[in-house]
């Protein structure tokens, strides 16, 4: 292929091939040099033209994997440092609404708003142990009452039970006394 003034102004980078039909690379300008003007043609081959465009390549990818591998870890990292925290929450939760107050609450030491949850968790934890408490209180409370309730009941029946039984007895005594005194007025008459 000729390299001329026709193609110069038209196409800007040529796309060509050498004598050993390797690829190539053209680019030309027109020079005036004293008083003459001069077509200027550098050519190189697509390997050494683009090799720059390599370098920038694997610069560009080694650069992101530097800047993008660091932060993707420290993502994880923080992601880890929230995500631990409030699984180990949800679980104390969990657990206290089963009932079971005895579970250690995670992150109750921690200064952040992980810790700010977790110190919530243990107030309802303490809300619930104080109700339980008050709730057993007012059981024996109520137990105390009918205990005495029943010993009152039981002390009036046992009082009403004696008096019946007194007088029962007080009746049967009489009547005794009543059947001895008849026996013996009669048993005066059968002698006489």
């Amino acid at each position: 292929e000729t390299l001329d003034r026709s193609r110069l102004s038209s196409e800007g980078i040529l796309r060509l091939t050498s004598r050993d039909g390797e690829p190539l690379v053209a680019i030309g300008r027109e020079l005036k040099v004293a008083g003459g003007t001069w077509l200027l043609w550098l050519t190189k081959t697509d390997r050494k033209a683009f090799a720059v465009m390599d370098k920038l390549d694997r610069a560009l990818i080694i650069g992101a994997l530097t800047v993008i591998g660091p932060l993707l870890l420290l993502a994880l990292l923080m992601g880890l440092s929230v995500t631990r925290p409030i699984a180990g929450l949800a679980e104390a939760l969990a657990g206290i609404a089963a009932g079971r107050t005895d579970l250690r609450i995670p992150g109750e030491k921690r200064r952040d708003e992980i810790g700010a949850i977790a110190a919530s968790v243990a107030k309802i934890r303490e809300n619930m142990l104080r109700d339980e408490s008050q709730r057993l209180e007012e059981r024996e409370e109520r137990e105390r009452e009918a205990a005495q309730q029943r010993s009152i009941l039981l002390a009036d029946l046992a009082s009403d039970l004696e008096r019946s039984v007194l007088g029962v007895t007080s009746s049967v005594s009489a009547a005794a006394e009543q059947l001895s005194v008849t026996a013996q007025e009669l048993s005066g008459g059968a002698n006489r």
